[in-house]
């Protein structure tokens, strides 16, 4: 049996008032976790926490640790290379380009790694888009050069903040495909989405954040769901 990667003991985060709190998690090495629920049930809060990503103006409860070493007591240059998260979007208004953006993805190395960009960028079908600036391309683009990113780090563990949200079922097919070829080799993900077509990725667990609560579900559910309180 695969060893716990990362394990949350007793985490919870408040806002005035709690999101959630006392929540314990595990994650073990090449797993695939889909996690939904509501709007407002914490979900960002919870990821971000699992990212070992400090919360300026909420406070929070418990521990997470990365193979048995608190995320808080590590250097921010070895967490990263352990531990990612990804948002919905690359807020970037520069004439940055998506070659420039990419070469700081390990930036702990130096160096620009131009040949590994063009790789990735290869395998996702965007490497036309290296001497683009990011300021021009689409929501679904920056999805990608995002994930590109992602591919780069190559942390063990990353989590996944709706990241997939303007991507055609196309593209969604070519990530899923990735993301279980990293899986195979012990990575592990988690994938925070309202897309219930996520469900259907190969050996993945879904859990439901709701009133507080976290809970496994067993059932798939359909690509448009309704996460109201009376279901969830």
């Amino acid at each position: 049996m695969k060893s716990f990667l990362v394990e949350a003991k007793q985490i919870g985060i408040s806002y005035g008032a709690a999101l959630f709190q006392q929540l314990n998690w595990t994650f073990r090495a090449g797993e695939n976790v889909i996690l939904v629920g509501p709007n407002g049930s914490g979900k960002t809060s919870l990821g971000r926490l699992l990212a070992g990503i400090p919360e300026s103006i909420a406070k929070t409860e418990g521990s997470v640790s990365f193979d048995k070493m608190d995320l808080r007591h590590l250097p921010s240059i070895e967490r990263v290379q352990k531990v990612s998260y990804l948002p919905s979007d690359l807020h970037l208004q520069t004439g940055l380009t998506v070659g420039d953006f990419l070469a700081l993805a390990r930036f702990w190395e130096g160096g620009s790694h131009e040949d590994l960009v063009v790789k990735v960028l290869l395998d996702l079908r965007a490497n036309t888009w290296i001497n683009q600036p990011i300021c021009t391309l689409s929501n679904g683009q920056r999805q990608i050069v995002l994930f590109a990113l992602a591919l780069l780090q190559d942390s063990e563990f990353t989590v996944f903040d709706e990241t997939f949200s303007y991507l055609d079922q196309e593209y969604l097919a070519l990530i899923r495909t990735i993301l279980l070829e990293r899986s195979r080799g012990g990575k592990s993900h988690l994938i925070i989405t309202h897309d219930g077509t996520w469900s259907v990725l190969q050996g993945s667990k879904l859990m439901v954040l709701s009133k507080g609560r976290l809970k496994e579900r067993n059932q798939k559910v359909p690509a448009f769901f309704d996460l109201s309180d009376a279901e969830w």
